[in-house]
């Protein structure tokens, strides 16, 4: 099996009015979006557990959904894409093959908003700090230009981006094989609902 055959694609995922009051939503928040960190060690304001912003490595911010938040909104919008999430898991492990039982939970599950110039090098979500094993994009919108989430193959030596498109929700394994970044935004802004599955 090729690798770029773990990265499932799935459409339509939610009605696209749904998809629109959560949009509305997230620009009503724009005031709590906060500055989205890396893991690891380096020069930058560090904010604990080897984590720091570094705005030449990642350029975005975030937004975290919590059934704790006492907003009953954020819990709301938390809860349908834990949902979405966790179907997610159970069609991709059918469609894909890729069982791994040590899955337990969601650990996290958020937006991120990237605007003009914003962007992410190439990464990968695993680490000792975070143990991933799945890992969950859900593309909101497509009003903007440049911002395409690319996977880094080695074999060719190349970039291979996934198609701009809303209501797309792409899962992959989180291990190292599977490098991805997001390339600048030119112009508008860019949403997406981010979520990893432990």
């Amino acid at each position: 099996m090729e690798l770029k055959e773990l990265i499932k694609v799935y459409d339509d995922v939610w009605n696209l009015e749904v998809v629109g009051n959560f949009i509305r939503y997230l620009n009503d928040c724009k005031k709590e979006f906060t500055q989205t960190e890396i893991v690891g060690k380096g020069d930058g304001p560090s904010l604990g557990k080897d984590q720091r912003i570094d705005r030449n490595i990642r350029r975005a911010e975030q937004l975290v959904l919590s059934r704790e938040s006492p907003s009953l909104s954020n819990v709301h919008w938390h809860n349908l894409l834990f949902s979405t999430f966790q179907k997610g898991i159970l069609k991709y492990e059918k469609d894909s093959g890729y069982v791994d039982h040590a899955i337990q939970c969601m650990t996290h599950i958020g937006v991120l908003k990237y605007e003009q110039t914003g962007f992410y090098n190439l990464h990968i979500d695993h680490c000792l700090a975070h143990p991933r094993i799945l890992s969950f994009i859900y593309l909101l919108n497509n009003d903007y230009q440049g911002g395409e989430l690319t996977f880094y193959f080695p074999k060719e030596n190349k970039q291979r981006p996934i198609d701009i498109r809303p209501n797309r929700l792409i899962i992959w394994p989180s291990a190292f094989m599977f490098p991805h970044g997001v390339k600048p935004v030119t112009k508008g802004v860019r949403y997406t609902a981010i979520g990893w599955a432990s």
